[in-house]
């Protein structure tokens, strides 16, 4: 069915919001007769608005599929056509006296028929009156979208850009809200005109080349973009001018970016943690309260892959180009658009790299670490987030964060996720020989603040480990362990094939599974239990003996994690970490009564030359910006929460990253070094106020 552009019902409530005449395109209170509405979220037409009490959710572990929602179908037809809104746009109200995180679910179709569903969403404080938008991208029925990037650039069929004429359902969501809430959703309008595809769409001979020299998108505009080499030397000296105007960061900090001004507590000579007035907190080496905000990916390098698809690129210099020919590299671990084309290791170029060139006259890892030194302090940053370099910690005396791992422990053959073979009897030596190698400087450091092991271990993506580890040779240590811990639980094989309904001969004989069998599951998570406890205890003893001033924080969950993982975690960790995509953490508390660190968050944008806006997308750079100062106070809000790091400091190629193909447009900086000045802002306004905002002074 399609919604026709008529006359707002309610002129006066979006006043101050939302700009001009914009037209109403759905009104949930009155289209009742039109919108076929399901969900387990309670509504209620009030003064012009709809209101909504969302139920809690059973706790931080609610499976996916039980998240309280509210759905809106078309009754008569199959589609919505939103085709005359380029963003959609809705005023919504927290009419809760605590932060709450809301979810805007688009699903619908390609032009072909295929399934797509995007998500945008809004956090608001108690009480908050703000706009939820949506934008919408056109979708041409092409066949010659550029591969190797993780999302293609607008106007290509993209699964997660469904097109605006075929929208089959509206979701409002919340995710695992830990208390009932309530907010108010006003008519959803077409808040600007919908965007028209590229032309250079028409054909392949239009469209390619589609990277220009500095490593932008051709066939788009946008205010800052990089036209000729003259631009970066404005680009600088506009940057410069901001610097200069905010040279020091923030007053009141010890020289760890501790509170000053804030009480005294005992002094180590080492980052602790201790809860104060309730909510948790680092403790600086001067004995000084610390909440860790701070920024990920602090290195130079920024490559893309070349070979295969030449013919994207409007230039690349010649391999003996005095220049930019020292910039070619080459991939050792190749993404699938590669490995398709029979290409293992593509050569790669890294335009970020040129681009700094051209506009420093040096892209050397110690002229990268000058320049981020400069501006971390420059933004009220008091933090070097994963992924940083020796030079960037040696030049820029700020704390800092690392990652550990067990580099040469064997894995567990093909187990998804690179997971290590826990009972490896050198797994946790080779844990502390990596940090030895790899961070000596760290060991005892004032500034560093403690050791990540691993990043984003899949838990929760094995659940029936066991069914995997039992196939593997009988020498494996965990194919050991686990027939060793079956044989504690059922003592003689007869009792297992009981239970299991197989007719192993002994016990030397388990192997994989007959065809059609499955290991209990009580059996599964009693094995994973075992994993997860010698896992992270090994972690922590590796940190101890390596490290012993240092914290142990955690593996670094992405997101969603089972809660066996997230009970082991707290266990033995110092600081449990996380990285967490959400709009709000307000109410992520975990399982424990622990200091939390967000390990990584972004919100990025697709109106800047990139197909992708990363895991949380915003409608532009301003509403990044917002969506950054919310995530960022609901943290503040949060008790247990020490600290958020964003991921990440540079925008990824727009050609995408070597790898995995990822091209999200989320840095504090773009591929051409230019500030993203809205999200600055932010981080200034945030930065300065930290403890003002975690104790409420």
């Amino acid at each position: 069915m399609r919604f026709r552009r008529i006359a707002i019902l309610f002129p006066g409530l979006l006043a101050g919001a939302l700009c001009g005449a914009s037209p109403t395109v759905l009104d949930l209170t009155t289209a009742a007769g039109a919108v076929k509405v399901e969900g387990n979220i309670g509504s209620c037409p009030r003064n012009g608005r709809l209101e909504l009490t969302v139920p809690a959710a059973s706790g931080l572990y609610a499976e996916k599929g039980l998240f309280p929602n509210i759905r809106f179908a078309p009754r008569n037809g199959k589609y919505f056509d939103f085709s005359e809104a380029g963003v959609l746009a809705a005023e919504v109200e927290n009419l809760s006296p605590y932060p709450i995180d809301i979810v805007l679910e688009i699903q619908g179709e390609l032009p072909d028929g295929r399934k797509a569903l995007s998500k945008s969403g809004i956090a608001l404080n108690a009480g908050e009156k703000s706009v939820l938008r949506h934008r919408f991208s056109p979708v041409v029925n092409t066949s010659f979208a550029p591969g190797g990037v993780f999302d293609p650039f607008p106007g290509f069929p993209n699964p997660r850009r469904p097109d605006p004429a075929r929208i089959t359902r509206i979701v409002l969501m919340c995710r695992r809200p830990m208390r009932e809430f309530r907010f108010a959703v006003s008519p959803f309008v077409a808040e600007a005109p919908p965007e028209r595809p590229a032309a250079a769409l028409a054909s392949p001979a239009a469209f390619y080349p589609c990277i220009d020299r500095f490593g932008q998108y051709r066939h788009a505009d946008w205010p800052g973009k990089i036209r000729r080499e003259a631009d970066f030397t404005a680009a600088r000296e506009r940057e410069e001018s901001d610097l200069a105007a905010h040279p020091l960061g923030t007053a009141g900090r010890t020289v760890y970016g501790g509170w000053a001004d804030g009480p005294t507590l005992k002094a180590t000579g080492h980052f602790r943690v201790e809860k104060y007035r309730g909510k948790w907190f680092f403790v600086d080496p001067a004995g000084k309260l610390f909440w860790s905000f701070g920024i990920d990916c602090l290195y130079p390098a920024n490559p893309t892959c070349v070979d295969g698809r030449r013919e994207y690129f409007e230039w690349l210099p010649e391999r003996d180009d005095p220049k930019f020919g020292g910039l070619y590299g080459v991939n050792r671990r190749s993404s699938a658009f590669y490995r398709k084309k029979g290409i293992e290791t593509p050569r790669t170029f890294d335009f970020h790299l040129a681009n700094l060139l051209r506009k420093y006259g040096d892209c050397s890892p110690e002229q990268f670490a000058r320049i981020a030194a400069r501006r971390l302090l420059s933004w009220s940053f008091n933090t070097m987030g994963n992924w940083n370099t020796a030079e960037v910690r040696r030049i820029c005396r700020m704390p800092y964060v690392v990652q550990a791992k067990a580099a040469g422990s064997p894995l567990l053959g093909t187990a998804p996720y690179n997971l290590y073979d826990v009972f490896e009897p050198g797994f946790q030596a080779a844990i502390e020989a990596d940090m030895k190698r790899e961070f000596r400087a760290a060991l005892d450091d004032p500034y560093c603040i403690g050791f990540f092991v691993d990043n984003e271990v899949r838990w929760d993506k094995l659940p029936r480990l066991a069914e995997h580890v039992i196939a593997m040779p009988a020498e494996t240590p965990a194919r050991r362990a686990l027939a060793a811990r079956l044989k504690e639980k059922y003592r003689t094989i007869a009792a297992l094939n009981r239970a299991w309904g197989t007719g192993y001969p002994g016990w030397d004989g388990l192997g994989r599974l007959p065809a059609g069998k499955r290991i209990p599951e009580a059996d599964c998570r009693d094995f994973n239990r075992l994993a997860l406890e010698r896992y992270y205890r090994s972690c922590r003893d590796a940190v101890r003996n390596a490290a012993p001033r240092k914290l142990y924080l955690g593996s670094r969950f992405a997101g969603f994690q089972t809660l066996a993982a997230a009970e082991a975690e707290a266990e033995y960790a110092d600081v449990v970490s996380a990285n967490l995509y959400y709009r709000s953490i307000a109410h992520y508390t975990g399982v424990a009564d622990k200091p939390l660190l967000v390990g990584e968050f972004h919100f990025g944008t697709t109106v800047a030359g990139s197909g992708s806006p990363g895991l949380q997308e915003a409608s532009g750079r301003e509403e990044c910006a917002k969506a950054f100062t919310r995530y960022c106070e609901s943290a503040l809000y949060n008790p247990n929460c020490v600290g958020v790091h964003y991921f990440r400091y540079a925008d990824q190629p727009v050609s995408g990253r070597t790898g995995d193909d990822e091209n999200m447009q989320v840095g504090f900086v773009d591929g051409c070094d230019t500030p993203n000045q809205p999200m600055i802002d932010a981080a200034r306004r945030i930065g300065n106020r930290l403890y003002e905002i975690r104790l409420k002074r």
